[in-house]
């Protein structure tokens, strides 16, 4: 099972992104037990036993990268929201949260948008 795979149902896809944005904001807890049963949905991506934006990221970049888990991905080729995700990674966890991790992915997404024509 990949872990990015949050539903386990063999496709990763924005679903799995959703259902680990609308945990974040259901206000569930962060924390993950490691004896948690293994049972999904699979919300730690990561795998770190805690639940953040980091996890979001993770799945994001997954299906960006055409569905193949790229490590060590270097900067210089890296895409706006890949940058704006390694500097939320990079910052000190008691400056960034996880709203302001999707904030910035979200404004690096919006960025990338061309512009509408207004009529």
């Amino acid at each position: 099972m990949l872990s990015v795979n949050v539903d386990n149902d063999f496709d990763v896809v924005a679903w799995d992104v959703l259902l680990i944005i609308n945990y974040i904001n259901s206000g569930s807890p962060y924390g993950v037990s490691p004896d948690t049963p293994p049972n999904g949905p699979f919300y730690d991506t990561s795998g770190d036993n805690y639940i953040s934006a980091d996890d979001v990221l993770k799945v994001i970049n997954y299906i960006n990268a055409g569905g193949s888990e790229q490590e060590g991905e270097s900067i210089g080729n890296a895409a706006p929201s890949s940058l704006a995700a390694s500097s939320v990674l990079s910052s000190p966890p008691a400056i960034t949260t996880s709203d302001d991790a999707l904030f910035l992915l979200l404004a690096a997404d919006a960025a990338q948008q061309p512009k509408r024509r207004q009529s």
